[in-house]
């Protein structure tokens, strides 16, 4: 039996992650994942797709592909971290001072 990693063409990878092929090809242009090839077909190892599904999750934490590409590390996640709480309680007070407004039947 042989210990190769199974590759997986563009078509079940984008499938599976919930992305276009358009969008695994811009990862790609922008070097962030360099998937094998024979002739024009992409092939995507295990490795591959575990970096793929981090560079999703980093995107959903609002890191941009520049970000991504130099690396994002621990006090990157922290920093963000607490730049979301602070943008929740920006938040949260602006749906009070909403709710404020209705209850009070503001109109203009």
């Amino acid at each position: 039996m042989s210990n190769l990693p199974v590759m997986v063409g563009i078509a079940d990878v984008a499938k599976d992650l919930g992305l276009t092929h358009r969008a695994m090809r811009f990862y790609e242009a922008r070097g962030l994942i360099k998937p094998d090839r024979v002739g024009t077909n992409r092939f995507y190892s295990a490795t591959h797709i575990k970096k793929l599904q981090r560079i999703i999750q980093l995107t959903r934490y609002g890191f941009t592909l520049a970000e991504i590409k130099k690396g994002v590390t621990r006090r990157d996640l922290i920093v963000r971290h607490g730049d979301l709480l602070l943008e929740i309680q920006r938040m949260e007070q602006a749906r009070a001072d909403l709710a404020g407004e209705i209850e009070g039947g503001a109109d203009e």
